[in-house]
């Protein structure tokens, strides 16, 4: 069996406005056994992001190597910015090195200093409920299944079909 770590996030008994989780981050060049609480930001996970992006207080206190240089098309419009390369550390030792990120500016003042983007969701598996009004988020790397809740109704359709009797 390939190994595999994963990672979830319940609510208290409501829905989830938006997904926030802690990581570390740090220098992917360096040990990871370097970790420290300082090395801990809180992140939101958006899908609607390309790219993982990160503020400079982040690029600054980690040392993170900056490696290029790149065009971020954002609701801001286009913004030339820099890209450092760097190792993630999710809740549960979801680990992801290592990774380019953007150096931005995140919206709202309680987003934290890092934007999970789609360059590392799509490296697993993501779901998010909402079942008895409680919010779950879940997260796996690498990939394990598909969820498709179209065939899962289908099947689950033909099982509660009662039988036809024969005359």
């Amino acid at each position: 069996m390939d190994e595999f770590k994963c990672l979830t996030l319940k609510s208290n008994g409501n829905h989830l406005s938006a997904i926030k989780t802690h990581c570390n981050i740090f220098n992917s060049d360096r040990n990871t056994n370097q970790i420290n609480a300082q090395n801990t930001y809180q992140a939101i996970w958006d899908t609607g992001a390309t790219n993982t992006v990160v503020t400079s207080k982040v690029t600054t206190e980690c040392d993170l190597p900056h490696i290029d240089f790149c065009e971020v098309h954002g609701v801001s419009g286009i913004v030339r910015t820099k890209v450092y390369l760097a190792a993630i550390i999710l809740p549960n030792s979801v680990g992801i090195y290592p990774v380019r990120v953007t150096e931005g500016n995140l919206p709202g003042g309680d987003n934290g200093d890092v934007l999970i983007g789609m360059d590392i969701i799509n490296l697993g598996d993501f779901s998010i409920t909402n079942f008895n009004n409680k919010t779950v988020f879940s997260f796996r790397v690498p990939s394990r299944c598909h969820v498709d809740f179209v065939q899962q109704h289908l099947e689950h359709s033909k099982m509660r079909k009662p039988s036809k009797k024969r005359k």
